[in-house]
């Protein structure tokens, strides 16, 4: 048994629902990171964690899996690692990285998707809820707005394809 050493009522807490953001570019830093085998145990897979900084949504939170070593599928790998490569280079780091937390509390811009719910399944996803995915990442500089509204770009800047 653990005590709380407080009689703890829920209804005295605001209630903290997810929302997933709308698509749009957002500035925001990896506030939080780790690495974990991934569920086949067959690579390794690092969690980032970014904190929306402005705005409407500013503390929101979207996480970034990225199958950094997969044995099994050298593709996820390689898609994982040039996400890795462009992380890098909105965060400002030239030199080899041994260590996520390097990538910490450095501005950047994210391109964030946004994913309907698909509950039945259709294609080749179920969702129960809707969600993020991060589709790019971009250095802020002095001539790029810090960040957009949704569905805005922020600047002439185009994506890589």
């Amino acid at each position: 048994m653990a005590d709380f050493g407080f009689v703890f009522d829920k209804d005295t807490v605001e209630k903290s629902e997810f929302e997933a953001l709308p698509a749009g570019e957002y500035l925001s830093v990896i506030s939080d990171s780790s690495i974990a085998d991934n569920a086949k145990k067959t690579g390794k897979v690092l969690k980032l964690v970014f904190t929306i900084l402005e705005g409407q949504y500013k503390n929101k939170k979207v996480t970034e899996w990225l199958n950094i070593v997969h044995k099994a599928s050298e593709t996820s790998q390689l898609i994982a690692r040039q996400a890795l490569v462009q992380i890098q280079e909105a965060a400002g780091i030239d030199s080899a990285i041994s260590d996520s937390t390097v990538l910490h509390n450095k501005p950047m811009i994210i391109r964030v998707e946004f994913i309907p719910a698909n509950p039945d399944g259709i294609g080749n996803e179920q969702r129960k809820y809707d969600s993020n995915r991060i589709k790019g990442y971009k250095k802020v500089s002095s001539e790029t707005p810090a960040a957009s509204k949704p569905q805005q770009p922020a600047s002439s800047f185009s994506w890589p394809t």
